[in-house]
């Protein structure tokens, strides 16, 4: 998920997906998921929410951009969708953390 990022995908392509990783894999998102779910106990969506969450920390903690920034940065076409995900995963808003 890393190359996504650095080639600049999430701008144009927002979000990555499950279906872009299976892709990736060469597998299909069913089976993506079911073995991720197998294996880890998360689907794969999950999965890719973790990632994102972890991208979000290190930049709120390590950047001056404004929570809306980050957000536009990861992919995300709304800032407080990313709020509401962050607030899901980590348990406080971006703000807080």
């Amino acid at each position: 998920m890393d190359d996504y990022f650095k080639k600049g995908r999430h701008h144009k392509d927002g979000l990555p997906t499950v279906n872009f990783m299976a892709g990736e894999l060469t597998v299909s998102p069913r089976y993506l998921s079911n073995i991720l779910k197998l294996e880890t106990g998360k689907t794969a969506l999950e999965h890719v929410h973790i990632y994102l969450i972890k991208e979000a920390k290190n930049l709120l903690l390590s950047s001056a951009a404004n929570v809306a920034g980050i957000a536009y940065d990861l992919g995300f076409e709304s800032s407080s969708y990313f709020t509401r995900l962050f607030k899901k995963v980590v348990g406080v808003t971006p703000v807080q953390y």
